[in-house]
């Protein structure tokens, strides 16, 4: 997978400096990068002007969204692969070039921990994954179709912890 086809979504409140985030990630060569102001509006458009040009403050106008706001960024991506990571982490030129050699369609490539407790049968996202755009619409879909609610007013997952 060339990163020039992939668009980067960070997800933050504005409680934390990521200017140096957003230069480290626009050095990695992707496309497009979309920063989620999950803190709805304390990120203003263009608060980054200064760094590469590259990329787009996402206005949050809903509830604060937490780890959700990532999904819901996707809808702004141009690009058919996504790359997320947390505000709070930097992952490293070496870790996204292996997530990107391993991308295979219909799979989400992710950094995790070796030891992944609770979380053995789940990945996280936020160290750094790749995945289809279409993915996560699709395993909402799966898990709606199982019987388990989505309240969309607010996004959240009624009762479980996806």
């Amino acid at each position: 997978m060339n990163a020039a086809d992939v668009t980067a979504v960070v997800v933050t409140r504005g409680d934390v400096p990521i200017g140096g985030l957003v230069n480290h990630i626009a050095d990695g060569g992707f496309g497009e990068i979309l920063v989620w102001d999950n803190g709805a509006g304390l990120l203003r458009d263009g608060y980054w002007r200064d760094i590469h040009g590259q990329y787009r403050v996402v206005t949050n106008s809903l509830p604060d969204l937490g780890a959700f706001g990532r999904y819901a960024a996707i809808s702004y991506a141009s690009h058919p692969v996504i790359y997320t990571q947390d505000d709070d982490c930097l992952v490293h030129e070496a870790e996204i070039e292996k997530l990107l050699a391993a991308y295979k369609p219909g799979v989400v490539a992710a950094l995790m921990p070796d030891r992944r407790d609770p979380y053995t049968d789940t990945v996280l996202l936020g160290w750094g994954a790749l995945f289809d755009r279409d993915l996560p619409t699709r395993a909402f879909q799966r898990w709606t179709a199982a019987g388990h609610p989505i309240d969309t007013r607010s996004f959240q997952v009624v009762g479980a912890d996806l």
